[in-house]
């Protein structure tokens, strides 16, 4: 046991003298650390015989570790900046989603407290998908469409914005639904309504609706016309996918079909 101990302590006193002496005569690697910079400058040093060539050197040595130690601290922020603590953009309405939910779960809350949240929460989606394909609030009119387990067909909510519209038009905004909703999809544009419904004050529409089985969606009416690519159009998906799942929350549905 002792001769164990004799050894490791041995072992330790040989490490640690050559990590010292390592340490003290590293200046030494100076001119190959500064070979990559060596462009800026050669850095030159006074002849060895010079009293203060090794102070002269130890200071550059040390700048040169400096250098390094700046290079490489940048590196790894930008490193992790890019790749590691990269996180995703949160949604613009991501506050306002977590209130309703929270609102919408919490029974103590009075009904008119509940539908205020959600009607912000679907304001704020509105505004950004208004936002997203740039045309003005007052060229917009949207409304929430439902079905519920049971009921043959989907219907208009009393939850709308935009100014009100005859029975005529939301006849004709109807029909334009029943062609989106045949579309399939999350989202789905119908960009130049107006020749199949010239009577129509729309020039473009566009469903954004829940994934699965129908049971709510956002049909956005324009009164000007739409041109989105189809990779403009995934984007937008991602921007507002939380919506293609709030169908599947009855608490949310239940608060559009009771809307007043």
């Amino acid at each position: 046991m002792k001769l164990r101990a004799w050894i490791l302590a041995g072992i330790l006193f040989f490490v640690s003298q050559m990590a010292a002496i390592t340490i003290q005569e590293s200046y030494v690697l100076a001119n190959i650390l500064w070979a990559p910079f060596s462009a800026i400058t050669n850095w030159s040093l006074p002849a060895e015989t010079d009293p203060y060539y090794k102070f002269i050197s130890l200071i550059r040595f040390d700048i040169i570790l400096f250098v390094y130690a700046v290079l490489i601290t940048s590196i790894v922020i930008v490193f992790k900046a890019l790749f590691i603590n990269k996180k995703s953009q949160p949604y613009e309405f991501e506050q306002e989603l977590a209130t309703a939910l929270e609102a919408a779960y919490d029974d103590s809350l009075p009904t008119d407290t509940v539908r205020r949240e959600v009607r912000h929460l679907f304001d704020q989606i509105k505004k950004q998908i208004t936002n997203f394909v740039g045309v003005n609030e007052n060229n917009v009119r949207a409304v929430m469409v439902y079905q519920t387990p049971g009921m043959a067909s989907p219907m208009f909510s009393k939850m709308t914005w935009g100014s009100p519209i005859t029975q005529e038009q939301k006849q004709l905004d109807d029909l334009a639904f029943k062609l989106l909703l045949q579309g399939g999809r999350s989202h789905t544009l119908w960009p130049d309504a107006k020749p199949q419904l010239p009577n129509g004050d729309a020039e473009s529409y566009l469903l954004v609706r829940n994934v699965g089985d129908y049971r709510l969606g956002f049909l956005f009416a324009f009164k000007a016309k739409l041109s989105l690519s189809e990779e403009k159009l995934d984007k937008l998906k991602v921007e507002v996918a939380p919506i293609t799942l709030l169908g599947h929350i009855d608490k949310i549905l239940n608060v559009i079909v009771n809307y007043r």
